[in-house]
Order: C-alpha cells, then structure tokens, then sequence
C-alpha cells in the first residue's frame, strides 16, 4: 500500500466498509415558503453567518456536532477500546484553504477531546483529505447548481490520503450539509477503497429534507446568504473580532463587482485578516483566474503600503 492513497476520477473500488450517517438537524420548507429546521433548535440567520466566518457560529456547531456523536456513536468512544488514533475526524475533502466544515470541524474535535480527555481516555484525532481539481472549477459556483451538474464537476476531482493512518482506525467524516448527496457519494467511494478502515461515520450539522432538494437543489445558496448577503455584513462579522477565513467566504469577497465598495472593504480589513485572506487566496491560486485578477492586485498593492511583504 503506498504512503497516499489516490483515487482518479473514475476509477471503481471494491472494499465494502461499515457505514453510518447522522445529522443534527433536518430543514424542511416552511409554510412560509421559508427553508427552516424541523424544530427550533436550528438558526437560519446562525447558519449564514457561520458559512460566513462567523466564529462564534462555527463553534457552537461545532460543539452540537460533537455532542451528537457522543451520543449516537457512543460505542465509538468505549473506555475500554479506546486508543491514540483510534478516532479519526475528518471534514469532506478540501485543497489548502479550510471550507467552513473544516473549521467546524476544528470546535468539534476540541470539545470532543474536552470530554474525552477529562475521564481519561487518549483523545480523537484529525485526518486532512485532500482534494484536488483537475481542472479549474473556480467559475462554478456549487450551491447554485443541478445535481447533475454537482455529480459532473465531482467527475473531475482527485483526493488523496495518507492511508497509513486509516488501518484499523474508526473515521468519522464531517461536512455541514447534505443536498443531494453527490458529494458524500463520491467520498464514500473513495474511503470505501481503502483496506484497514475499520468503520466510517458520515456526520452533518444539516440535511435538507429530500423534498426540499428534488424540488430545488440550489437551496443551499438559500440558506447560505439567509442572512448574509453584502460585504457590509462580512464587515459587521470581521468586526466582532471573532472571525476566521474559509473559502466560501474568501469568494465571496473576491468576487464582489464593486470596485470601490471592495476597496473599501479591503483597507478597513484588519491586518491579521487582511494578511490571511492574501495568503490563501495565493495557495488556491487565485490570483491566476481573470475574474480575481483586479481585486488581487488590490490586496497586493495594500499588503505593501502597510508593510507587510
């Protein structure tokens, strides 16, 4: 077995693994017509924030994660069987800047380890899954499309592992939402192919109501800028102090059409957040699609008035 695992578009694996699959909440359509959770323990206006970078979100969910898997996974986190790694915490797949699950899943390990660890057992650990376009699919914008069309722009992405870590190991893999399924599919077929895996666990903070996603399957754009919809907004997040980038968020700057209103944004940016947003935005290569090239140069040219590079 080699030290990655790498699994092409395409390719079929055979390995049958045990599954299992929860969610927090169920969101359902209101009479209203409004996306809301099947009981009033779930924000709308919490989630959009959260999607948003809102750190005070991420790790409430983060928590409510975890607490969940204490729960319904209890066997996972037996004194008796419990071991360094055992455990494994992963967010669905991502390159080098974090989506907001991974982020979330950072508060979920956190807590889960508070708990652990408190009564003596060895703490969980987390499992980066790589993904890697092989094309740029940086114009697409996800939320918004088709199942076909999610199950089509999936047929062009590579992931990868260190498969050393999964033997024998329980993994429990994180994302904030299922739609349709097409990514939880895919990553299924990748995981299900690596031999050693001792369990899989699929967690998510939401899933939409199957009604909800065959009548639209963009309504994860919905509730994603439920509350959240200008870069004022993102500028009242920043301004909490209480903020951390993730890649939505990041797109969701750089593709403002507003010149003024993003430079604007971009020089009342706190150093730390301005220094972080050039940052990933250069390892997710941005600064080579045409649509990001003007706001680039914007935050080149600020990095450099205050000193930075």
């Amino acid at each position: 077995m080699p030290e990655d695992f790498v699994v092409a578009p395409g390719e079929v694996r055979q390995v049958q693994v045990s599954r299992k699959t929860h969610a927090v909440h169920r969101l359902v359509r209101g009479g209203d017509g409004v996306i809301r959770g099947w009981d009033t323990s779930f924000s709308a206006d919490g989630y959009s924030l959260f999607k948003h970078g809102d750190e005070r979100w991420t790790r409430k969910f983060g928590r409510e994660v975890a607490e969940m898997l204490l729960n319904e996974r209890s066997e996972l986190f037996r004194p008796e069987a419990m071991r360094s790694d055992r455990v494994l915490l992963a967010s669905f797949p991502y390159k080098y800047v974090p989506t907001a699950a991974a982020n979330m899943v950072d508060h979920t390990l956190t807590r889960l380890n508070h708990v652990l660890t408190a009564s003596g057992r060895p703490a969980a650990g987390l499992l980066h899954i790589f993904k890697y376009p092989w094309q740029a699919s940086i114009e697409h914008y996800f939320p918004t499309m088709s199942e076909k069309e999610r199950r089509l722009m999936l047929g062009n992405v590579r992931l990868s592992v260190d498969a050393r870590r999964l033997k024998g190991a329980h993994l429990v893999v994180i994302d904030d939402v299922r739609v349709t399924g097409a990514t939880q599919d895919m990553l299924l077929d990748f995981l299900g192919g690596i031999p050693g895996l001792a369990s899989l666990t699929v967690a998510f903070l939401c899933d939409v109501a199957p009604e909800v996603a065959r009548e639209n399957p963009a309504a994860e754009f919905e509730i994603n800028h439920h509350k959240v919809t200008t870069l004022d907004d993102i500028g009242a997040i920043t301004g909490t102090g209480d903020f951390r980038w993730n890649v939505r968020v990041a797109k969701f700057v750089l593709e403002q059409e507003d010149e003024v209103a993003f430079d604007g944004f971009i020089s009342g940016l706190e150093t730390r957040y301005l220094e972080d947003l050039y940052r990933i935005s250069m390892l997710n290569e941005y600064h080579r699609e045409e649509k990001y090239l003007a706001h680039m140069r914007t935050l080149a040219r600020e990095m450099e008035q205050r000193s930075l590079v």
